[in-house]
């Protein structure tokens, strides 16, 4: 978010007498169409890291519109140079929706060598599968945010990415890997005001990245992103029975709309939704009949084995 605000701030909009103009030295009032397109046209193409993908100025532009949309719910503007009056005039698409999920024993070669060859991961890890947490609310958790006799961790409204507080149920494996965090290097109990995945001394740790870009490059998994993590939780939440608002409460989602975005399937549950639906096909006579599938076993009834003895 700070990257495309500052990036805006430098971004250059058609001047007088064809001059360009630093965005942040106008007015934003005077912000037009034609420089929204202009500094689409002119914007950067950055890499990002060992992804090796770009990102382009579509996410940019959409800070700048929440920022106009801001600007005229507030009485700064009387109208949107994305907008003419009520027709769109700066289209800007949406990002492709991602799908990615874990391949069937993907979570154990992270896990287990994660474990080996770097506990902190390993704990991190452990944490972001099985609660659904945003990595940022993560690594923006203290001691203090732990609740141990309601077992809870408390997510803050300034940490939350809604700006919303909730309480996220932690399982039996999260609360292993934090109790065996909860000691600093000398042995002694950590302050409640040390971050829970902070370093020796529990300062603040900004990001992953690094260990997570170094554990999936030696494992040769590609195309995994840490965000992807929490997808596969709720998706595993949704598998388990949670009905859909359920899931999105715990991923705190306002609307339902968000969390489905989330909820994709992976071949092993697609597999195992088509054994549900051909189960019930079979039952179909017709069809049994026709194509000559042979008749599903039922095991008997313990009465019908209690009175086949009998005789």
């Amino acid at each position: 978010m700070t990257w495309y605000v500052e990036a805006l701030k430098r971004a250059t909009a058609p001047g007088p007498q064809g001059s360009a103009v630093a965005l942040a030295a106008k007015p934003i009032a005077d912000v037009t169409t034609a420089d929204v397109e202009a500094i689409r046209a002119g914007w950067p193409l950055r890499t990002t890291g060992s992804r090796d993908g770009q990102t382009g100025p579509n996410r940019a532009l959409r800070r700048l519109r929440h920022l106009s949309n801001w600007a005229i719910a507030n009485g700064y503007l009387d109208s949107s140079p994305f907008r003419r009056g009520d027709t769109v005039v700066v289209h800007i698409p949406r990002d492709g929706e991602r799908r990615r999920r874990l391949n069937p024993g993907e979570d154990q070669r992270l896990l287990a060598y994660a474990a080996e060859s770097d506990p902190w991961l390993f704990a991190l890890l452990i944490v972001l599968l099985d609660t659904g947490c945003r990595i940022g609310e993560i690594l923006a958790l203290r001691w203090a945010e732990v609740k141990w006799g309601e077992n809870l961790l408390f997510i803050k409204a300034d940490t939350a990415k809604d700006a919303e507080p909730r309480d996220v149920p932690m399982t039996t494996p999260v609360k292993a890997v934090l109790e065996m965090r909860r000691q600093a290097a000398d042995g002694s109990v950590l302050p409640t005001t040390a971050f829970v995945f902070g370093d020796a001394v529990g300062k603040r740790v900004k990001t992953a990245r690094w260990p997570w870009e170094r554990l999936c490059a030696a494992l040769k998994i590609t195309d995994l992103h840490l965000h992807d993590l929490r997808r596969e939780f709720a998706c595993r939440l949704r598998e388990s029975g949670a009905p859909d608002h359920e899931v999105a409460d715990w991923l705190g989602h306002a609307n339902i709309s968000t969390t489905s975005v989330y909820l994709k399937t992976n071949r092993v549950t697609l597999q195992k939704a088509a054994q549900r639906f051909d189960r019930r096909r079979k039952n179909c006579k017709v069809i049994v009949r026709l194509l000559q599938i042979p008749p599903k076993k039922t095991p008997h009834s313990k009465r019908q084995i209690g009175a086949k003895s009998l005789n």
